[in-house]
């Protein structure tokens, strides 16, 4: 730990308070792939199973997922990349913004080798800059969330994307909308169709859907979700609670659709 040797000298007796978990292992004898995450100095008890498996020339398949700033902050990043390989990115979730700071700054338009998925949300989507990425073969993923619903909600594979840049997908797994106009007993529900963008010509991640009024045209209304991804309540605010949830439990966005 960068803290702990500060204040801990060789020699001196460490006494563990409170729940620690369980003991982990590696033996070159056991069949199957090893997968390996780790952030900072977490890396560093993996090294002994790395360089094992070095030593050993173990047949077993490792990959080790590591959080840091940049690669120049990897802990034995020369070992790692000598024993493990070349590293790559295969799932990144990103806003607008920074994606359009990658387009902009990198040395090659087209995405690293490897890379399977691009989650992008967390607030407005340019059309522009999503028919941009998609062009250059980014697999991008247009989403919707919130955080009273544990992030995501909806979200669109990169081939519907293309067909339509402002949709922000279908409802994920378990995931319950609906669209609530004025009179709240017209309430449609939508199932799994497709989420439509409703800030605005130049945004694509707040949802969108047709509740239709008599006639059959197309009303505004508020998006409602439900499911076990909405959030319990605020905490200590039963007043902001109980304007947000509904006594069936459904979430009320505030997002017009």
């Amino acid at each position: 730990s960068p803290f702990f040797h500060e204040v801990a000298a060789a020699g001196d007796t460490v006494e563990i308070r409170g729940p620690s978990a369980s003991h982990f292992a590696w033996r070159p004898e056991e069949p199957g792939a090893v997968f390996l995450a780790a952030g900072g100095s977490g890396v560093v008890p993996f090294l002994s199973m790395v360089r094992q498996r070095a030593h050993v020339t173990a047949p077993s398949p490792m990959a080790l997922l590591y959080s840091a700033r940049s690669l120049e902050d990897v802990i034995a990043g020369e070992e790692l990349l000598a024993s493990l390989g070349r590293p790559f990115v295969s799932h990144t979730s990103l806003v607008a913004t920074q994606l359009a700071r990658v387009l902009d700054t990198a040395t090659e338009v087209s995405p690293p080798p490897g890379l399977r998925g691009v989650l992008l949300g967390g607030g407005p989507i340019p059309p522009a800059l999503l028919t941009q990425a998609l062009s250059a073969g980014w697999p991008v993923w247009p989403s919707y969330g919130a955080t009273e619903t544990a992030s995501g909600v909806a979200a669109a594979r990169p081939e519907a994307a293309r067909r339509a840049t402002w949709a922000a997908g279908t409802a994920l797994p378990g995931v319950e909308l609906r669209v609530v106009p004025a009179d709240p007993g017209t309430a449609t529900d939508l199932g799994t169709a497709v989420v439509r963008a409703a800030t605005g010509p130049g945004a694509a991640t707040a949802p969108r859907a047709a509740a239709t009024d008599e006639d059959g045209a197309a009303t505004p209304g508020e998006l409602h979700v439900r499911g076990p991804m909405v959030f319990a309540g605020y905490l200590d605010d039963p007043a902001a609670t109980a304007a947000r949830l509904t006594p069936d439990g459904w979430l009320r966005t505030g997002d017009l659709a």
